[in-house]
C-alpha cells in the first residue's frame, strides 16, 4: 500500500503540475487575444462564461475556453488522485511502523517450543536489490 500510494502521489502530483501549467498558458493566450478584441469587456463580458459548461462563451472563444475547462478538470482530477495517493502512502508507512513495533519489538508471551519441537526464533525480513546481466529486481526473504 505504501509503494502504491507513493507512486500515485508522485505521478499524479506531476500530472497536476503539468495540467496547471497548461491551464495557465491557455488562460494567458485567451487574455492576450481578448485584450485586442473589441467585443470583450472583462468586467461585464468575459470571453469565457461559466466554468461549468460551454455555451456562455463569446463567439470565437468557444474552442479556447473548452480547452481551458478541460485543463482545469484534468488538474482537479490529478489533485484528487494525488491526495488519495499521499494519504495511502502515509497510512501504509504508519501501518508498517506500527506492525514492526508490535510484531518485532514487543516481547512474546509464548517463546517455548512449537508443536514440532523447534523453538520460535526472531522474525526476520530482508529486502535487497538483485542485479545481474539477465535480471534486475528486488529479492524478499524472511521468516514469519
Amino acid at each position: 500500500m505504501t509503494v502504491v500510494g507513493l507512486g500515485l502521489g508522485i505521478g499524479f502530483s506531476i500530472g497536476a503540475s503539468v495540467a496547471s501549467n497548461k491551464a495557465d498558458q491557455h488562460a494567458a493566450e485567451i487574455r492576450t487575444f481578448a485584450a485586442t478584441d473589441p467585443s470583450t469587456n472583462f468586467g461585464a463580458n468575459p470571453p469565457c462564461g461559466s466554468t461549468e459548461a460551454a455555451g456562455s462563451d463569446l463567439p470565437n472563444y468557444e474552442q479556447a475556453c473548452s480547452v481551458l475547462r478541460k485543463d482545469l478538470s484534468d488538474y482537479d482530477t490529478n489533485i484528487a488522485v494525488a491526495t488519495t495517493g499521499w494519504v495511502l502512502f502515509g497510512v501504509g508507512a504508519i501501518g508498517t511502523g506500527v506492525y514492526a513495533l508490535l510484531d518485532w519489538y514487543l516481547p512474546k508471551k509464548n517463546t517455548s517450543t512449537t508443536t514440532t519441537g523447534a523453538s520460535d526464533g526472531p522474525r526476520v525480513l530482508a529486502v535487497t536489490p538483485s542485479v545481474s546481466s539477465t535480471y534486475q529486481g528486488l529479492g524478499v526473504v524472511g521468516t514469519f
